[in-house]
């Protein structure tokens, strides 16, 4: 397990430095009663976005689909629909960036 002492409060001072971050997901799922909108359960995207809209981050936020690595050996029936899920991404992140 992985454990960081990192806090989200901790981009406000680098924030005019940052060009790109890689955003990472697992499994974009509905929100329950808000259809259309979607989240990572995994991953407090809410904090971070906040933090970056507040103090002007004017980079990129690439979307790094990690979930496949559950499913690869499960064969290609068993996979989900990467290109789906990369929408679903593209969706939060406008979403919470304002």
């Amino acid at each position: 397990m992985y454990l960081s002492d990192d806090s989200p409060e901790d981009l406000i001072d680098i924030i005019p430095y940052i060009v790109s971050i890689h955003g990472k997901f697992y499994n974009m799922t509905e929100i329950p009663g808000r259809p259309g909108c979607y989240e990572d359960k995994c991953i407090d995207y809410e904090t971070p976005m906040k933090y970056l809209r507040e103090h002007g981050f004017d980079g990129y936020i690439n979307s790094e689909f990690e979930g496949q690595r559950d499913q690869q050996d499960m064969g290609e029936e068993g996979l989900v629909d990467e290109v789906e899920q990369v929408r679903r991404h593209h969706e939060m992140l406008k979403r919470l960036s304002g």
